[in-house]
């Protein structure tokens, strides 16, 4: 369903003149996966947790030593999606172009008494594609 995100432009000889992005495809992707993430979040059902007595003295000798206590949480995410694009040179005559989204997610998982924090971040390929130009008459490497 969202064919046609990235499309080049050609001139009259056929040689490459733009690439162009459909933003509007874009951010709607972009919707979409934010709230994907969001709401699997928000699926979590088990918002509990048993902590023992020993782990909530800090003392290393004791950690996880002694009967539990139980201890509802919640957790706050905020999802950030950004845009990345880049051109790479895979050859003479050859440019791949890859439109891929950055995507940040910072968690708070909030306790009796504490606060988490965690952020994570990862990069999915949204658009790539290979322009070829005209080969060139001659190539010379200098270095």
């Amino acid at each position: 369903t969202f064919s046609g995100i990235v499309s080049v432009v050609y001139d009259n000889n056929s040689c490459v003149k733009a690439v162009e992005s459909d933003a509007v495809k874009l951010n709607n992707i972009k919707s979409i996966i934010n709230a994907t993430l969001t709401e699997k979040t928000r699926m979590i059902d088990k918002n509990e947790v048993a902590i023992s007595v020993g782990t909530l003295t800090n003392n290393e000798f004791l950690l996880g030593r002694g009967f539990k206590l139980p201890f509802k949480y919640d957790i706050e995410n905020l999802t950030v999606g950004e845009f990345q694009e880049q051109f790479t040179s895979v050859g003479i005559n050859q440019t791949k172009y890859t439109v891929s989204l950055k995507i940040t997610t910072k968690i708070n998982i909030l306790i009796p008494f504490n606060m988490q924090h965690t952020t994570h971040s990862n990069d999915v390929i949204i658009a790539s594609t290979v322009i070829i130009g005209e080969i060139p008459q001659t190539y010379i490497n200098v270095n």
